[in-house]
């Protein structure tokens, strides 16, 4: 029974409890004899009332209260009063690293440096002969001001049951018959502990390894259903890579952990100690690394030198503890364009990040020159709305009600009055609307607009973008949509995907996207009044999906890394006009739209995270299929999937240093078949069940590789300079088509030893190859005829030559996403193709005969998306399904007072 305020425990008062669970209540109380407020531990009366196991935890609580160390909570006392058995202990401040993990998982400094104080606290208990046994989250509080406290010396032992002969033993036994208990230890448990061995400090490190995996992660290293299922995954089962889920992951620090986490005993850490000390020498090699760039990007006497990143330097330290690099106070080259001044140092270390919608929705999102509002379009079924919320309170207010136009960029005037949105109607050309931020009728300005407007400081002027049928063109008009008038242009097919006019109203900076030399993505600037473009110096991106400034100097870029394509698209600030590139958002999400404040001081950004996982049909029933996976890599099948002849799965998560995995179709745990330290996707399982091929950047660029069946002999078979992706492996084995990406994409066909390869299409934009399963004939998508909008499916032989049929698609087709092109497929029997289409936000397949007539729906799921699908040879139908969420975040950045 929980104690009331007012009881007294010997000198003991209670004042309040403040939290409880299976080892009992915790309360704060006053000490009378010292005038000072304790926490109380009550332990369940279940517990103690075997006076042996009483005796074991009363000795080993006295050892660990004989303790001083500064990480290791203090214990004043261990009592009895009114049949209540207690521990008092010094009162935290804090919360505990459970508790910090609900908010996600913590940032490399922030690990970093609780687990250097978890490793000397434990290293301090080691050295004094104490085994804590039950290291977890629950058991480590986090002080306000940085300072972690491990707790319960001691109370591990207490879980035990009566004694054994062989005290350790009795784990098992706890293991078997007290699920209640292990369900939340578990997790932690070294393998030898879980079999019921003797354990020693070895095990403590490795309980420590698998905390600060889920640090560093945001994810427990061992999971399961069950306690038996934990307990197999910690025995038998090795936990992904932390590369794999947070790409930036020092290498070093890998090791740290995965030699924590050992199976092996002899294979780990022998002490708690040699952890310590090698987690300090990576802190002070990166603490030198961040002098390094700090020395460079302060300069003296208020000059600020241009500076570049090392190719191999891991962008993640400036992100976490350094501060980015000061744009040159220079000119740009053109006398007519005013010379930047440099802006206060941005603090990255004071960077917070505040989630502001949950609903998963967000499509495009602008923030207020003052950042009191935001503004976002949320798209629920098909149906788009505008709302626009109030950073300080919360409330949001809709603006716009629910229609089936598609908006498609939101923009505030610079006096934050007015609201500025692009919308199209069925059938029409996106116009941008007027309407007061707080709401009220919408006024139509200007007509054929892509995208967002962006605005001159003074507000008299609006830059925006326009396409035609040979260009895509910057445009400058008055603000209320007269006067409009071309500054710069680019021609087809190259594009523009983005613009925002400097806060000192004299450049125009642009999103380019190239497919001159390969496909990528840059910055140029051109002068307000037009004239010639310079570009970006340094810094080329696999593609830039937006841009805004965020001071005269300094300017926010989401795009994806060249090195990663396209792995997941993150923030970047650039300096201006040296082109000194630092990333700011560092996570496994795409991010996509931008906004900033007047002061350049808060950024928002719609952040999409995205889970999948794959289902196999019944042959003859598409509709009514099992889920196989349970999400392993959290994006199965993301990146393509493909049948091997013996009926298995292989599978791609569409993300850097993912590689590929084979599944059991009938269920069974999956197994890396290929891995890779680069983007790796679009796997073909070739027919005659020698080879599989694939797409992946291992070397830089990206290329089509082939592999062996079970994984081995890796060799690249493609090697042309703009690169190529979206392979697929003939029905015999021999030969492999794939796209390529030149100054357009055109599909080639290459011999499997990579020879001899020959041109198939001609573009400008072919790409998505399927290959019937008689090889004969290769289906692709293509764009429309000239003068319409529309897409086209075609086939063609394989072996080249004039299209034999061609279907028309509806626009709501959709052929794959950003890593992958699995998703057109021929049925088994070769007499359809299939392809997904999407209504009211679900995802469907429909099937396309290719005889002729129109296609019709082949699945009836009634929510989700579907990001890859392929045919086995004996009709059964694989998919990768799952869903997206998209939410507003928004970023505060700190800055250095001058």
């Amino acid at each position: 029974m929980p104690l009331t305020p007012g009881t007294r425990l010997g000198s003991y008062e209670v004042i309040a409890l403040i939290g409880e669970g299976g080892m009992g209540q915790v309360y704060r109380a006053r000490d009378s004899r010292l005038g000072r407020d304790v926490a109380i531990k009550t332990l369940p009366a279940a517990l103690v009332a075997d006076d042996d196991r009483r005796r074991r935890f009363v000795q080993e609580a006295k050892a660990a209260s004989a303790l001083n160390h500064p990480n290791i909570l203090t214990i004043y006392e261990v009592g009895d009063a009114d049949g209540v058995s207690f521990l008092a202990t010094e009162l935290i401040d804090g919360r505990t690293l459970r508790a910090r993990l609900g908010s996600g998982r913590l940032a490399l400094k922030e690990a970093l440096d609780l687990a250097m104080q978890a490793s000397a606290g434990l290293s301090a208990a080691h050295a004094a002969g104490i085994v804590h046994r039950d290291i977890k989250p629950e058991n480590v509080m986090v002080r306000h001001d940085g300072y972690l406290k491990i707790l319960d010396f001691g109370l591990a032992k207490l879980t035990e049951t009566a004694p054994a002969e062989d005290a350790d033993a009795a784990t098992t036994m706890a293991v078997k018959t007290s699920p209640g208990v292990v369900m939340g230890t578990a997790r932690y448990m070294s393998p030898e502990q879980a079999r019921g061995l003797p354990v020693d400090a070895r095990s403590d490190i490795f309980s420590l390894g698998a905390v600060m995996y889920e640090m560093l992660a945001g994810r427990p290293a061992f999971d399961g259903e069950t306690a038996n299922h934990v307990v197999v995954s910690v025995l038998e089962h090795e936990p992904p890579p932390l590369s794999e889920l947070v790409p930036d992951t020092p290498p070093e620090l890998e090791r740290i952990v995965s030699k924590a986490l050992a199976k092996d005993v002899d294979e780990r850490y022998q002490t708690t100690r040699d952890l310590a000390v090698d987690l300090k020498r990576l802190k002070q090699r990166l603490e030198i690394d961040t002098d390094r760039a700090r020395s460079i990007s302060t300069p003296p006497q208020g000059v600020v030198p241009a500076t570049t990143r090392a190719r191999g330097r891991r962008i993640w330290i400036a992100v976490a503890l350094g501060t980015v690099v000061l744009a040159a106070g220079v000119a740009f080259g053109l006398s007519r364009w005013r010379t930047p001044q440099s802006a206060p140092a941005l603090r990255f270390d004071q960077m917070t990040v505040t989630k502001l919608t949950n609903a998963g929705t967000a499509t495009s999102t602008a923030i207020s020159p003052d950042g009191r509002y935001v503004v976002y379009v949320a798209n629920e079924n098909g149906q788009r709305s505008l709302w626009i919320r109030q950073v300080a309170t919360g409330s949001s207010v809709q603006i716009a009600p629910p229609s089936n136009a598609a908006f498609s960029g939101v923009t505030f005037s610079p006096d934050g009055n007015f609201l500025y949105y692009t919308k199209a109607e069925a059938g029409a050309l996106p116009s941008v609307y007027q309407t007061p931020v707080l709401g009220g009728p919408s006024q139509k300005i200007l007509e054929n607009v892509a995208g967002p407007v962006s605005f001159a400081p003074d507000g008299r002027q609006m830059a925006f973008r326009r396409a035609t049928g040979s260009a895509a063109n910057i445009m400058v008009a008055n603000a209320d949509g007269t006067g409009a008038h071309e500054i710069a242009r680019v021609p087809a097919p190259d594009f523009l995907s983005d613009q925002s006019w400097s806060p000192d109203g004299a450049v125009i900076a642009v999103a380019h996207q190239s497919l001159a030399g390969g496909y990528h993505g840059s910055v140029f600037f051109v002068p307000a009044s037009g004239g010639a473009r310079e570009p970006m110096a340094h810094r080329v991106w696999y593609a830039v999906r937006a841009v805004r400034w965020l001071s005269p100097t300094r300017l926010a870029v989401i795009a994806a890394d060249r090195d990663h394509f396209p792995d997941a698209y993150q923030v970047w600030i650039v300096s201006y006009p040296d082109g000194a590139v630092t990333r700011l958002t560092n996570d496994v999400n795409n991010h996509a739209t931008l906004g900033t404040t007047a002061d350049g001081q808060s950024v928002v950004t719609i952040e999409t995270e995205t889970a999948s996982t794959l289902w196999v049909s019944h042959v003859g029933d598409p509709g009514r299929g099992e889920q196989v996976t349970t999400g392993m890599t959290k994006r199965d099948g993301y990146g393509g999937l493909s049948w091997t002849r013996d009926g298995k799965l292989i599978s791609s998560d569409g993300r850097a240093n993912g590689g590929l995995w084979l599944f059991d179709a009938g269920g069974a745990a999956g197994r890396p078949l290929v891995v890779t330290n680069g983007l790796t996707n679009d796997p073909s399982a070739c027919g005659d069940g020698a080879h599989v091929v694939f797409a992946s950047d291992r070397n830089g660029a990206p290329h089509i590789w082939r592999a062996d069946a079970d994984g081995s002999n890796v060799r690249q078979i493609t090697d042309s300079a703009g690169g190529e992706t979206q392979s697929a492996c003939s029905p015999d084995g021999r030969w492999v088509v794939y796209l390529q990406v030149t100054d357009r994409f055109i599909l080639k066909r290459v011999a499997i030893d990579g020879r001899d390869p020959i041109e198939l299409t001609h573009g400008p934009n072919d790409r998505d190859a399927a290959i019937s399963p008689d090889g004969r004939w290769i289906a692709y998508r293509a764009a429309g005829n000239a003068g319409t909008s529309g897409e086209r499916i075609i086939v063609m032989p394989s072996s080249g030559g004039a299209p034999s049929k061609t279907f028309d698609v509806p626009p709501d087709a959709r052929f794959g996403n950003e890593t992958s092109g699995s998703g057109l497929s021929w049925t088994a029997d070769g007499a359809a193709l299939t392809y997904i289409r999407t209504a009211n936000g679900v995802d469907n397949l429909w099937i396309q005969p290719v005889s002729g007539g129109s296609p019709r729906p082949l699945t009836p799921f009634p929510s989700g998306r579907i990001f890859a699908h392929a045919w086995s040879r004996d009709g059964r139908l694989a998919l990768a399904r799952g869903s997206t969420a998209s939410d507003v975040v928004l970023i505060t950045l700190g800055k250095n007072r001058q």
